[in-house]
């Protein structure tokens, strides 16, 4: 079994995150002053 992660490689991996959710807010807002309305999330389903 792996043990912790460590502290440098935990805060390098937070940054990462946090710039991934920083470009996600900027896309939807661009995206919603050309569109006027929000992007809409569809899950697509497996016919199984």
């Amino acid at each position: 079994m792996q043990g912790p992660m460590p502290r440098e490689q935990y805060q390098q991996f937070t940054l990462l995150l946090e710039a991934v959710i920083q470009a996600e807010d900027i896309i939807n807002v661009i995206y919603f002053r050309y569109h006027n309305h929000r992007i809409k999330i569809t899950e697509l389903s497996k016919d199984e």
